[in-house]
């Protein structure tokens, strides 16, 4: 008769418990029951598709059938939600469809992170429009410290260990494209006035026929307005970019055969 039963041998492992990533879990999901408090009670019948908490986020999908999320809207669901003391910061707001939106909310420790880390970003978004104000006077001096502001704010809003505030993080994307803008007009006028005033000392040695070429970072729109300094005279103006695209202009001036003799 066989025996009955099965006896095995087995070892017993020792496990450790993250006590960090389950007391942030338990406040994210926390801060999930106080979210959805907040906007059943500001926006009536609200809609939770998809849902997802974790130790230092979450993230959730809701329809909200009447009324929009705006700034304000966000700006006070983080204050209650923050007033049951826990930290809360909005990082990502996609508008999909009919009232559709997608929410990703830091929580724990990474809220507080994100927050510290919007105002550094707040200051550095100052100084950059201090410096686009003062820049439309005087922008040469002051080119290399916008550029310098410009790639830290880029880099900020990139950053892969935090996450801005939606808002600072819409903030920084407004100035760094208002300074992109001011960027790519100045240094078109810039390298117009170089280009003008090399075609102008050209022009002034006395040369009858004018063939040209100059490497240039800027991409021109025409380069009629810099080669108005040649005049009447017969040339042609090359420019080179880096990236290998080619610009240029013939000038052959207008021949009057009436004022011609022939021997």
């Amino acid at each position: 008769m066989p025996e009955i039963g099965l006896r095995r041998k087995a070892e017993v492992l020792g496990f450790t418990l993250d006590q960090e990533r389950r007391i942030g879990r338990g406040l994210s999901h926390n801060v999930m029951y106080y979210l959805k408090d907040w906007l059943k009670s500001n926006f009536g019948v609200v809609r939770f598709t998809e849902e997802f908490v974790s130790w230092d986020h979450i993230r959730v999908q809701l329809t909200i059938l009447n009324g929009e999320l705006n700034h304000t809207y966000v700006r006070k669901c983080e204050e209650y939600i923050r007033k049951h003391r826990l930290p809360v910061v909005l990082n990502k707001k996609t508008w999909k469809q009919n009232g559709v939106y997608e929410l990703l909310f830091s929580t724990g420790e990474r809220a507080n992170a994100s927050i510290t880390f919007g105002k550094e970003v707040s200051d550095t978004i100052m100084d950059l429009k201090h410096l686009l104000s003062a820049a439309q006077q005087n922008y040469c001096s002051m080119r290399s410290s916008i550029r310098e502001h410009v790639d830290h704010l880029y880099d900020c809003i990139h950053h892969e260990e935090t996450s801005l505030p939606y808002e600072i993080s819409l903030k920084a994307e407004k100035v760094i494209s208002e300074a992109e803008r001011l960027m790519e007009k100045s240094e078109l006028l810039f390298e117009t006035a170089r280009i003008s005033n090399l075609l102008r000392e050209i022009v002034d040695s006395g040369s009858t026929f004018i063939v040209e070429k100059f490497a240039s970072d800027v991409e021109f729109p025409s380069l009629i307005k810099m080669t108005r300094v040649i005049g009447g005279r017969p040339s042609l103006v090359i420019i080179d970019s880096p990236d290998g695209y080619i610009q240029a202009r013939c000038s052959v001036p207008e021949v009057n055969y009436n004022t011609f003799h022939f021997f």
